[in-house]
């Protein structure tokens, strides 16, 4: 692929218009694909939270072909005059993430400016373009937000159990910082190593959906307690730092170098 080609990208919207239901997607995009990897759960909160839910990123594997990044958006206003919430999925070919091609963030970008001009619509919707730079990510940005003792404890809980779940409390955490920590770790450990697929959520969902995810990053636990399946991680982002020893082999080392 040539610098600055356009990438395009299919997404749909799932959100309430005479009932809630996918309302609007890009031509020739098979939703129920997608209805089977979020399980009915596209909003994965209570619609309770419309007054205060803001920046509220899911990352799903659908395939071993495609990965969908969503954002919880709010919607229209339904027919009782009620806030409602909508989810705003782009669906992403894995190769292109893995071939450093194109970057969540790239694609976050799209979403953001589709939903500016745009909005919570319904019917046929034009792909998303993305202009292809060729930059990729770097990865030794995570050591801005997770330590690496805390990425090492991270890798061996899916090492170990590979369908573990992980609750990454983010104490102190603003929303920013949650969601480039997901899509780090998703670059990182599922696209990049191949540790497990990671269904990533930056928030805490709504007790029955739970269960479509395997690694929630959130402030506050709520509706998740030891016990109940869940593996607890505690973390607070650390400030960027240069740890002695380089490379060797280990992808760790060489965040962390």
């Amino acid at each position: 692929m040539a610098e600055n080609e356009v990438i395009e990208l299919k997404h749909f919207i799932y959100g309430s218009h005479e009932g809630y239901k996918v309302k609007a997607r890009s031509h020739g995009l098979d939703v129920d694909m997608f209805d089977d990897a979020f399980q009915g759960f596209f909003v994965p909160v209570s619609q309770a939270d419309v007054r205060y839910l803001s920046d509220v990123r899911i990352i799903l594997p659908v395939s071993e072909k495609y990965i969908c990044l969503s954002h919880i958006i709010k919607g229209a206003v339904d027919e009782y005059q009620r806030g409602t919430l909508s989810n705003h999925t782009a669906v992403i070919p894995r190769k292109y993430l893995a071939e450093g091609k194109l970057t969540y963030d790239d694609v976050d970008d799209a979403m953001n400016r589709f939903e500016k001009e745009v909005g919570d619509t319904h019917g046929k919707l034009e792909p998303l373009r993305i202009e292809f730079e060729g930059w990729g990510v770097d990865l030794s940005e995570l050591k801005e937000y997770i330590s690496k003792e805390h990425l090492e404890k991270l890798m061996n809980f899916y090492k170990e159990e590979r369908d573990a779940n992980v609750f990454l409390r983010y104490k102190g955490s603003d929303a920013p910082q949650r969601i480039k920590t997901a899509y780090l770790l998703s670059l990182f450990m599922d696209i990049g190593l191949n540790i497990t697929p990671l269904s990533i959520f930056t928030d805490v969902p709504y007790p029955d959906a739970k269960k479509i995810f395997n690694l929630i990053i959130a402030r506050s636990m709520i509706s998740i307690r030891p016990g109940q399946g869940w593996k607890m991680l505690p973390i607070q982002a650390p400030p960027t730092q240069s740890i002695i020893g380089r490379g060797g082999g280990d992808p760790v080392k060489d965040i962390y170098s």
